[in-house]
């Protein structure tokens, strides 16, 4: 037979698929230069192979750029999906968990067993419709009656050793009269089998399903489609959104971190915005006010009315933050209000209001007055509260100086302990006679003397107390015998630690008689010259940086402090405690 001869294409100038005229610019040419493999994507598409035309016409194939070349690239990308599908499936396929068979029979049963495979199935069905009993008037024959068991995935029938009568001799069905050739099976041999039985029920095993869900995003635009295989919390937010349930969607969107973040911004602005509209002068607000008229109508319900009506988010925010199970169902709270008003006054000091009101009440005298106000509006705790937070804070006030007292007597008890024995050393010394004995003296003097040098030196460096003359004078509103002006003296006393240690220092006498030192003593030697020069010099800088402008920008490079002896010391911070 001859060869079929290829086709000749005889309209050049028509679309290959849809025969319509295009111009040149709107041609895309079949086997052209181009990145897709139109042949194959037709071939597959339309199941005819472009490659059988003649060689002269296929050069002049083409397709319209309008439509058949989208058409085609759509195709071709659904058949690309479709393969990534094909093979997401197959994979899930050969990845779960393999279930249980059933042993398959002997050849010699083969026969037998092939009547029975055709009476199970794979799929479940009611109880009165599946399982198959033999009728015990008919054992030999393959009449058999219709139950219900079928509960595996295969369509093997049940062996010797699946058989749960087969183990027990003179076991009866609730079904069927028992008769001496009575057999739940007819076509398994009665034998004693005791190995374990087999079961057709697969194991189960933990299988994590989120791993293996996938979620996909197809957008239709009029010029393409967009898919998109959301990953991690996105997932949740494209199947609630799948779903359609407001609440859920908000939930899904809260627990995705990167768009939580968003959303909460987004609620920032929204809420800095609306407090903009309540701070402004076109449209000002209640706490702008601040007129007679106004502060004598001023109440804090109606701010809060304000606030609900003009800035709801804001009044939701400070509203959840205030409200508990009592006064969940409150819509305005006094304590509220006042809190609003202090954000919005660090906002503009123009919104003084409120902060005009609590100025007036706390310039009048009763104290416990305002303290029961400020009280209900959550400022301030109660005037009996606020007297036990003062106990509570005087409470052992003095403690550090009791400590103190006890420290400084316990180590001059020590010192003086050992002052007892170095005179009673030195008294026993002085009646030494060999030189053996007033060695041992010395050595023992020594150890004496290094014992109370390091004890002075390890001692509390001491405190000074201060104190300051405190005169009151209550005066009474309307006097009588009983109750009279009255004058209060009181001290206020202060311990204030020495940041400096002066136990080293003797204190118990001068070092020697005035009378006997020389006045070359009190000469200053060129060293102290030197000293008190270079103080001099950071004294006058000082005063030259403060009162000359021209030499202000050189302060920076002045000494605060003339450096000595116990500098590190005296840059420390005094350690005070009030007494009373």
């Amino acid at each position: 037979m001859a060869e079929t001869p290829k086709k000749i294409v005889d309209e050049i100038s028509k679309c290959f698929t849809c025969s319509s005229l295009c111009p040149g610019k709107e041609r895309i040419y079949i086997f052209g230069n181009t990145s897709h493999n139109f042949a194959e994507i037709i071939k597959s598409a339309l199941n005819i192979d472009v490659n059988c035309y003649a060689d002269d016409s296929k050069s002049n194939l083409f397709v319209c750029k309008t439509s058949c070349y989208k058409r085609l690239l759509k195709f071709q990308r659904a058949a690309e999906k479709v393969e990534e599908v094909k093979k997401e499936i197959q994979d899930a396929f050969q990845a779960r968990p393999r279930a249980k068979r059933l042993l398959r029979p002997t050849d010699g049963d083969q026969e037998t067993i092939s009547e029975t495979q055709s009476s199970l199935s794979t799929n479940r069905a009611k109880a009165s419709r599946t399982l198959q009993f033999i009728n015990s008037s008919a054992a030999n024959t393959s009449s058999t009656l219709s139950t219900t068991c079928a509960s595996s995935f295969c369509s093997q029938p049940l062996l010797a050793c699946a058989n749960p009568l087969s183990y027990v001799r003179g076991a009866f069905s609730p079904i069927l009269q028992i008769g001496p050739n009575y057999r739940v099976f007819p076509h398994v041999e009665t034998t004693q089998d005791f190995r374990p039985p087999l079961t057709s029920t697969p194991s189960r095993s933990s299988v994590n399903l989120k791993e293996n869900q996938q979620v996909r995003l197809s957008v239709q635009y009029p010029s393409k489609n967009l898919n998109k295989t959301l990953q991690g919390t996105y997932q949740n937010v494209g199947k609630a959104v799948a779903h359609g349930v407001p609440s859920r969607i908000a939930t899904a969107v809260m627990n995705c971190p990167p768009v939580r973040n968003h959303i909460i911004e987004k609620v920032m602005k929204v809420v800095s915005k609306e407090v903009t509209g309540l701070c402004s002068k076109t449209n000002p607000s209640l706490l702008r006010k601040t007129g007679k008229e106004d502060l004598e109508k001023f109440d804090l319900e109606h701010v809060c009315k304000e606030w609900r009506e003009r800035a709801p988010v804001f009044y939701s925010f400070l509203l959840t933050s205030s409200a508990n199970k009592s006064t969940k169902n409150s819509t305005w709270l006094g304590g509220l209000a006042l809190a609003g008003s202090v954000l919005l006054k660090q906002r503009n000091c123009e919104m003084s209001a409120t902060a005009a009101v609590m100025g007036v009440l706390l310039k009048s005298k009763a104290a416990e007055a305002s303290l029961c106000r400020f009280n209900k509006l959550k400022l301030t705790n109660s005037n009996q509260h606020t007297l036990r937070t003062l106990d509570t804070l005087g409470e052992n006030h003095d403690s550090y100086l009791i400590k103190t007292r006890e420290r400084i007597s316990k180590e001059n008890a020590e010192l003086h302990l050992l002052d007892e024995k170095i005179k009673s050393l030195n008294n026993l010394h002085a009646t030494h006679l060999s030189s053996a004995l007033t060695c041992n003296c010395n050595q023992q003097l020594s150890a004496l003397r290094k014992q109370a040098f390091e004890l002075e030196k390890s001692t509390h460096p001491g405190f000074v107390i201060s104190f300051d003359n405190l005169d009151i004078q209550l005066q009474r509103k309307n006097m009588s015998m009983q109750s009279q002006n009255r004058d209060y003296h009181w001290v206020n006393h202060q311990m204030i630690e020495n940041r400096v240690s002066g136990a080293h220092l003797n204190s118990k006498g001068p070092k020697t008689n005035l009378q006997a030192v020389s006045n070359l003593k009190f000469l200053p030697k060129l060293e102290d010259q030197q000293r008190q020069r270079s103080n001099y010099i950071i004294l006058a800088a000082r005063i030259l940086v403060d009162y000359f402008d021209a030499l202000a920008p050189l302060k920076d490079a002045c000494i605060l402090h003339i450096p000595h002896k116990y500098t590190n010391e005296m840059a420390q911070k005094s350690k005070k405690v009030v007494l009373f």
